[in-house]
């Protein structure tokens, strides 16, 4: 996962806040979609729109990586991108993971 260490690109989880805390990818943002309006006014202006946006959430099952990957194509992102495995993928190939905010 080579994307993962560029610094020009950004993975964002689309899980419950909740979910975020327990464990996610090293250095990615929580923007949970269920609550977009309430996360949208702090997340939004930290996204350039020159960075490649991966969006993540549970794995194969949950779509709120692609709900989310698509609102920010709607709101310009050109390069945006859907990890379809999801934490679950990433956990289990045990790369760098992190708890909390």
């Amino acid at each position: 996962m080579m994307r993962f260490q560029s610094k020009n690109t950004l993975f964002v989880d689309a899980r419950y806040p909740g979910d975020f805390k327990a464990g996610h990818i090293k250095g990615s943002i929580n923007f949970p979609y269920e609550e977009f309006e309430e996360y949208a006014p702090q997340i939004l202006p930290k996204l350039s729109k020159d960075v490649e946006i991966i969006t993540y959430c549970d794995g194969t099952e949950c779509e709120t990586s692609l709900l989310l990957a698509r609102e920010l194509q709607e709101m310009g992102h050109k390069n945006v991108k859907i990890f379809f495995g999801g934490w679950q993928e990433w956990k289990e190939s045990g790369l760098s993971i992190e708890t909390g905010d």
